[in-house]
């Protein structure tokens, strides 16, 4: 991951973990939608499962998500009150955001990772509440 230099002039120990937890938290849907296209696409064949895995992911976390974005984004408010603070916060997440997208694209090319992408998204403990816990 991207190594936080461009956050330094922030506060940002105290709250790194909140910034990577949002990276998730706030882009999980986004996230969870690219791992399944790029799992689809390494294998075709699986195409009905990842796609159903994903609609009952999106119904058990839906909500989830919208909170947990809205949580982060009044949580990271809270830390960095000034606005140039924020952007500077929100940039970082967006291009940890893209680091992770890029991640998802090398990452489905290992054996077993879509099939235990699968695994994951067919449980709980790929939900975002389980994430937060």
């Amino acid at each position: 991951m991207l190594v936080l230099c461009c956050a330094a002039p922030l506060t940002v120990a105290a709250s790194e973990g909140l910034i990577y937890a949002a990276v998730y938290t706030c882009n999980a849907t986004e996230l969870t939608e690219a791992l399944v296209a790029a799992c689809i696409a390494m294998n075709p064949s699986m195409t009905d499962r990842f796609s159903s895995a994903l609609i009952a992911w999106k119904e058990r976390n839906a909500t989830a998500a919208a909170n947990a974005r809205k949580l982060y984004v009044s949580e990271m408010r809270k830390r960095f009150p000034s606005e140039e603070q924020f952007q500077q916060v929100a940039e970082l997440i967006k291009e940890l955001k893209r680091e992770s997208l890029d991640a998802i694209e090398r990452n489905v090319k290992s054996e077993d990772a879509c099939p235990q992408a699968l695994i994951g998204m067919e449980s709980e403990k790929s939900d975002v509440d389980w994430v937060l816990k």
